[in-house]
């Protein structure tokens, strides 16, 4: 049994609750106008351009997942040798895909017979979602999952759950290298990719640039690094824990202001330089963001203070269900917002959907996703052979 670390689940928890909220915030066309430099007020500026905005960076969250992913999904390999490629394959595809098929169903049902009003006096942003109607090759394209999707159509949160599928069929491949080398060659491999693969993106190669798919599976060569970040914190974690702990106290809360910081330093510059190409991209935040993941994990781990509070049962429940949170919220806002946006208050409206939402995550939690993750075990138990692949390439640690 691998040890579980209940402080990391507890920040994929908060971390899903940020994306919960980003969609809250967005409903507003306040806040869009804001973050179009179209609008500004006190209270938009506060919310939207200061520390405050970690509470609903969508994004950042997405980052703060695949580093998490990294760390956990590469525990196993630091302590076995061998690990069964086509074990790991079964675990995550019954962890990942078969809950987000469900919901995907969910969604759909709910998109068809359901969403046909407009919300006047909502953000362009709420009404796209609806306008955008239901194409069947998006239908289509949703059930491989790893393919490219037009995400925007049925349930726009999972396009991190495409590059999370991707990068899991890669990631044993990974685990061979960060564990045969060091941190520096790692990361520097890693950080490389990364760049190649943004600049193309940006324009450099003028095929990607105009290549959707292209583009999206560079995007997924861009996220591995955040997952080899992931896994040298795993690798490195004892040495990070104890520099840590001999830190001053107030060393430890320069640090964890420093990671609020880097997290979300794309509002916080823009709040500071005012300058509109800031926005424009989100991807060059990435590295800034992830450092300050890695100084909040590391943080989670090391202090007792945090530990005790990621512990606590309301925290933890909320990583427990983080999965489901993530899969579900997005299509039961849209649900609620049919059926009682402009009959009740908006603050009564989102407080009703965030408890409901709440509930269902959890009977999903125990109902698909338990379910799910035991299929997984029986199948690799009584099914697939325990060969592994990759069982004649020899790994020096």
């Amino acid at each position: 049994m691998e040890k579980r670390y209940f402080e990391l689940d507890s920040l994929r928890g908060l971390a899903a609750l940020s994306v919960v909220f980003s969609h809250y915030f967005i409903l507003f066309p306040q806040i869009e106008a804001t973050l179009s430099s179209k609008y500004s007020s006190f209270w938009t500026e506060i919310y939207t351009f200061s520390p405050f905005h970690i509470f609903w960076a969508g994004h950042e969250a997405v980052i703060l997942f695949f580093v998490l992913s990294g760390f956990v999904l590469s525990l196993p390999y630091y302590k076995h040798q061998d690990i069964a490629y086509f074990s790991f394959i079964i675990k995550r595809i019954c962890r990942v895909y078969i809950p987000y098929l469900i919901v995907l169903i969910f969604c759909v049902f709910i998109k068809i017979n359901f969403i046909n009003l407009d919300f006047q006096g909502l953000s362009l942003w709420a009404n796209a979602y609806k306008s955008s109607g239901l194409p069947s090759v998006s239908i289509i394209e949703h059930l491989t999952l790893v393919n490219t999707i037009r995400y925007q159509y049925i349930n726009p949160v999972i396009w991190s759950l495409v590059h999370e599928m991707r990068i899991s069929l890669i990631f044993p491949f990974v685990m061979l290298f960060v564990r045969k080398w060091n941190w520096k060659v790692s990361l520097c491999i890693a950080m490389t990719l990364s760049v190649v693969a943004l600049l193309n993106i940006a324009g450099a190669n003028k095929i990607v640039q105009y290549n959707l798919e292209a583009r999206s599976y560079l995007l997924s060569l861009h996220y591995v690094l955040f997952f080899v970040i992931g896994a040298l914190l795993a690798k490195y974690r004892q040495k990070l824990v104890d520099i840590v702990d001999n830190l001053q106290y107030k060393t430890k809360i320069i640090l964890l202001c420093s990671s609020i910081f880097l997290y979300a330093i794309k509002w916080i510059l823009f709040g500071l330089l005012r300058q509109p190409i800031l926005l424009k991209f989100d991807t060059p935040y990435d590295y800034f963001t992830a450092i300050g993941v890695a100084i909040i994990i590391i943080l989670s781990l090391s202090s007792n203070l945090m530990s005790k509070i990621l512990k606590s049962k309301a925290v933890n429940f909320l990583g427990k269900i983080s999965y489901s949170l993530y899969l579900i919220h997005f299509i039961t806002l849209f649900l609620f917002l049919n059926f009682l946006y402009g009959i009740i208050p908006m603050w009564l409206l989102l407080s009703l959907h965030l408890i409901s939402t709440l509930l269902l995550s959890n009977i999903s939690y125990n109902f698909i996703e338990v379910p799910s993750i035991k299929l997984g075990r029986m199948l690799i138990e009584k099914i697939i052979p325990q060969k592994n692949i990759l069982q004649n390439i020899e790994i020096k640690k």
